[in-house]
């Protein structure tokens, strides 16, 4: 096991879900600040559903918001041990990062999605 410290708080990240450089990655996006005020009395599930709201709404206008707010969804879920939005968030990525052309990317996060829907039964 591994711990990633986010925000302070240790935590365990599975190997399946996401490694130390993408954390870092991850941690180094921003979410602009009026997204970040709306976030910061909510409890962690809608956090995580308006965090995964903005990225899709936004995938085609504004995909490194998009990506970036995906991102924070999947810490948040991962936190909450929110399985299915933590699997969705990562499809968002993959989606984002496959109409930008970015195709090893999308791949990776498809199947780390698909890998995590397996491993907790989701469909």
């Amino acid at each position: 096991m591994r711990k990633a410290r986010i925000s302070g708080i240790g935590m365990y990240v599975p190997p399946i879900l996401i490694t130390n450089k993408e954390l870092e990655e991850i941690m180094g996006n921003p979410v602009p600040d009026s997204i970040e005020n709306k976030l910061y009395n909510l409890p962690l599930k809608d956090k995580v559903i308006l965090l995964q709201k903005i990225a899709w709404d936004n995938r085609f206008e504004a995909p490194s918001l998009a990506i970036n707010c995906a991102s924070k969804s999947i810490i948040f879920a991962e936190q909450a041990q929110l399985y299915d939005l933590l699997v969705q968030g990562m499809n968002y990525i993959g989606v984002i990062n496959l109409q930008q052309s970015n195709y090893e990317e999308a791949h990776k996060f498809f199947i780390k999605s698909l890998e995590l829907s397996e491993q907790h039964n989701l469909s």
